[in-house]
């Protein structure tokens, strides 16, 4: 029998300058092999990662960007300074037209409505190949007039609590970043940083119950890790930014970083091969017209 627990750990107010593997070890009993979630906010509170609003000087491009979007000239000016933008995701259109409905994802859908018409959407955003909306910016459990920003290195930053938890406890762990993202029907949590642990498990191929070769068994472990934790850590006033995750099996390796601009322009060549360019872009204007048809 396999069994795998989480604990949620409760820290005080992480401030910068702070030592988060040192503070985790003041507060919880670690074992090698426990797998260690940290949320980016606190690893960015411990970072300094904050700007002022006031401080923020817009410029023309972000004036034009937010005049388009519904958002805050201050914040568009923000994402621009950290990010690629690469899309938009209309919120509020997508309220307004009854595709989200506020009460399956607020207990106060006239909140969430005042909250949405002050910032009418999300934008995609890219930063170092990793995906973000709104470029990771946060408002939520920082002073006010201010706006944290995402940790700068998420991989060192992991590397970093890693090596301070093994300096005050003498015990080997693996330590997950851990990040909330939007996604259709609620959000998930992404692993922005790993440090001890391989990120995905390496079973492609592996033979199944019937001695098949499984065309998958590249779980992408470190996500479903994070996951996982946020089950006990919440995302408002339950103040517990990490947890540990006692039982899981997994291996340290190094994976090699996947190039994503040239993964999409192959993929993007293999589609107009199997279905045509002209199908292609059929289909997208038929889907901005309404019609789903090719």
């Amino acid at each position: 029998m396999m069994k795998i627990e989480i604990y949620g750990i409760r820290l005080p107010e992480i401030k910068k300058g702070d030592n988060i593997g040192k503070i985790i070890c003041e507060n919880f009993k670690l074992k090698d092999g426990d797998i260690v979630v940290v949320t980016s906010k606190i690893v960015s509170k411990a970072e300094g990662r904050y700007i002022k609003l006031d401080e923020i000087k817009v410029s023309k491009d972000a004036e034009k960007i937010a005049e388009k979007v519904g958002k805050d000239a201050k914040i568009v000016e923000i994402i621009l300074r950290l990010s690629k933008i690469v899309g938009t995701i209309p919120l509020y259109r997508l309220v307004v037209e009854g595709i989200i409905d506020l009460k399956d994802i607020s207990k106060s859908p006239q909140e969430a409505l005042k909250l949405i018409e002050k910032d009418k959407c999300l934008l995609i955003t890219l930063i170092d190949n990793q995906i973000y909306t709104d470029a990771g910016i946060d408002f939520s459990n920082c002073p006010l007039g201010y706006v944290c920003l995402p940790p700068e290195d998420p991989m060192r930053s992991a590397k970093k609590i890693r090596e301070e938890v093994k300096e005050c406890s003498s015990k080997n762990v693996a330590v997950l970043i851990s990040d909330t993202e939007v996604f259709f029907g609620g959000s998930l949590e992404v692993c922005r940083g790993y440090a001890g642990i391989c990120p995905t498990k390496r079973e492609f191929a592996a033979p199944d119950i019937y001695g098949r070769l499984k065309y998958g068994g590249a779980e992408a472990l470190v996500h479903e890790i994070c996951n996982a934790a946020s089950l006990v850590m919440g995302q408002t006033t339950e103040k517990v930014p990490v947890a540990v995750v006692r039982g899981v099996i997994y291996e340290d390796c190094k994976v090699k970083d996947i190039d994503y601009k040239k993964a999409l322009k192959i993929i993007a060549k293999e589609n107009a091969k199997l279905i045509g360019t002209k199908s292609i872009l059929k289909f997208i204007i038929d889907l901005m017209r309404g019609s789903s048809s090719v």
